[in-house]
């Protein structure tokens, strides 16, 4: 029975898979995607953590970089192992629900999970949301074991685990710090100080023994600071508690993202790891001086997390209905009705009520812990997958007390249970559409595919391969522009692959639209000074470099190019303080030195001998 479940998940997951081969998001990781692959791909290769390890969780680029070492680098191999893991995790799922309950709920939970497509969707992507859900199962079962069994090793098991799943997800830490204290109370229950200190020792023990050592590479590879919590958590809680959340909350990649990211560095906080501190501030005053501002915000969080439709975080699931018949089917909204997560919720609902005697308080604490975690920083479809199993549970209890209720005729407690159901399904569906949902992800995806083609002909050595990716990215970018005529970002990036091709003109036309649509757009001064740096029109170039400076000043880049414009106009002194400032700046080891380079090029022009 187990081994037919897991082929079946593994079946769909993998006709998911080749569907998608044909894709060109398949072999071209976007966003996070990329980033972790990036990471994973360098870590493999030198056996170092970069410090982007640590701006985000770091145990799934630790996991990725395995696979890649193993397979050569393989984006095939690492979507179908965790695929495999996918498959893994209904097998995991069933054996819980049969532990407890009853194997028949056990089944049926499993083949909801083998075919909830939005798990499907992330489980194949180069994401940590698969790794997350699968944690959730393993805690669950050993939660239960400790329940039964008052083995010492049990605390110690619980703290390796849940090192785990922090350092996959870090708002899993709420649901730990919640299970340990119901494992304390049961210690306690059962009498004696000795049984609950040995096992706060344990499994606080189980805990350091993983997370430890990412605490130590964060302070000797990463942040300077001994942390297992990515450098990110407290930009994404400022992200979802602002006073204005939606400006924040659609932030894209590009600009957008790095103007937000760099709201420290426009308030005086340089160093990377103050960072932190500076949006946990900001929040902390939102809330305390705006506290019915920050209340609805929790309010409209909530709407999203319990609503049916799979709020996008960066790339919209639905756009790959078109090339995975696993998504058409499994995957798709009507209006504001979203399934499955539409259907789910409401079984769970009437799965909960039948099963309110024989769930375990540890399952609700499951369930309530991880909601409000997500609720406190900000929700997205993603983040919600890792309660999928749980929730599936419950709505197999409510499809078998459903199907039971047919069976013995009761047709008047079906009517009531069907009616609640329908109730619970349009309260999920009526909030919306969100300011997240109005977006135009597919202009968006376009803009991502271009991106990823354009990096990739800057990094080829074949002049033909970089002249047809180049080609790739043009119209990748053109297809955006279609949809939406004032995407600064698309603009700007057509203009780099003008500037590649050695048009400068055309260049400087598609930056000019792009600051005509956002004058703060601080990448387009940035390329438009390079190409008036290169045209020798020092002012220009510098008065460019200024604004783009002001936009952004952690961007050591452009001191670069700035002190080479002010040299070219004889303003040495200029030069060289903008050469210190850029070297003030944590950057790559090769701009490092070509800014030591501009300041002995201006100490020398200026008549002073470099030291």
């Amino acid at each position: 029975m187990l081994c037919g479940l897991f082929l079946l998940a593994l079946a769909v997951r993998a006709l998911h898979l080749a569907g998608m081969a044909d894709h060109p998001s398949f072999s071209i990781p976007l966003v996070d995607a990329a980033t972790y692959h990036e990471l994973a791909l360098r870590f493999a290769e030198t056996g170092t953590p970069g410090r982007g390890f640590f701006w985000q969780p770091p145990l799934y680029p630790l996991f990725l970089s395995g696979v890649h070492a193993l397979s050569g680098g393989s984006i095939v191999a690492a979507k179908t192992l965790q695929a495999i893991l996918g498959a893994v995790t209904c097998v995991l799922t069933c054996h819980l629900g049969r532990r407890l309950f009853d194997l028949r709920v056990g089944i049926v939970a499993g083949l909801i999970v083998a075919l909830y497509g939005p798990l499907v969707y992330y489980e194949t992507e180069l994401l940590a949301t698969g790794l997350a859900t699968f944690w959730s199962i393993p805690l669950l079962l050993l939660l239960l074991r400790f329940r039964e069994h008052r083995s010492p090793l049990l605390p110690l098991a619980f703290g390796i685990l849940a090192a785990l799943a922090v350092l996959t997800r870090p708002t899993t830490l709420l649901f730990v710090v919640v299970a340990a204290v119901w494992i304390l109370a049961l210690e306690i229950r059962d009498g004696g100080i000795g049984r609950p200190a040995r096992s706060l020792a344990l499994g606080l023990l189980g805990f350091a023994f993983l997370a430890a050592p990412f605490g130590l590479l964060n302070r000797s590879h990463g942040f300077g600071t001994f942390s297992i919590l990515p450098l990110s958590g407290a930009l994404n809680l400022y992200i979802g508690n602002n006073p204005d959340p939606c400006e924040t909350l659609t932030a894209r990649p590009g600009w957008e993202w790095s103007r937000l990211t760099n709201l420290p560095s426009l308030e005086g906080v340089d160093r990377l790891a103050d960072h932190p501190a500076f949006f946990r501030e900001r929040v902390r005053r939102f809330a305390t001086g705006d506290p019915g501002g920050f209340v609805s915000g929790l309010a409209g969080k909530t709407l999203r997390f319990f609503g049916s439709r799979e709020i996008p975080r960066n790339v919209d699931p639905l756009l790959f209905r078109d090339s995975s018949p696993v998504l058409r089917a499994l995957l798709w909204r009507v209006g504001d009705f979203g399934f499955p997560f539409g259907i789910l919720l409401p079984l769970a609902a009437i799965g909960g009520w039948l099963l309110r005697r024989r769930a375990p308080a540890v399952l609700w604490l499951f369930l309530a812990s991880n909601a409000i975690a997500v609720i406190l920083v900000f929700v997205s479809g993603r983040y919600r997958m890792p309660i999928i199993p749980v929730l599936s549970l419950l709505a197999a209890g409510g499809i078998l007390g459903i199907v039971e209720m047919v069976r013995d005729g009761r047709w008047l407690r079906i009517g009531v249970v069907c009616s609640i159901g329908t109730g619970i399904a349009a309260l999920s569906t009526i909030p919306g559409p969100f300011c997240e949902e109005r977006l135009d992800y597919r202009a968006e995806l376009d803009y991502l595919l271009g991106r990823s083609h354009y990096e990739r002909a800057i990094e080829t050595a074949d002049p033909e391969e970089a002249a047809a990716e180049l080609r790739d990215a043009e119209r990748s970018y053109e297809r955006a522009l279609e949809r939406r005529d004032d995407f600064a970002d698309a603009w700007n990036e057509l203009g780099n692959v003008h500037q590649v091709r050695g048009d400068p003109q055309e260049a400087m036309n598609c930056y000019a639209i792009a600051l005509h649509h956002r004058e703060d757009h601080a990448r387009a001064w940035h390329n438009r000074g390079v190409i008036l740096l290169g045209a020798k029109e020092h002012e220009e170039a510098i008065f460019s470099f200024r604004r783009a400076l002001a936009q952004d000043p952690m961007y050591a880049r452009t001191y670069l190019v700035l002190g080479y414009a002010l040299l070219g106009a004889d303003r040495t002194a200029e030069a060289a303080e903008a050469a210190r400032r850029g070297l003030r700046i944590q950057s790559s080891a090769d701009l490092r030195e070509r800014l030591q380079a501009l300041l002995a090029e201006a100490r020398a022009a200026s008549g002073h001998s470099a030291r």
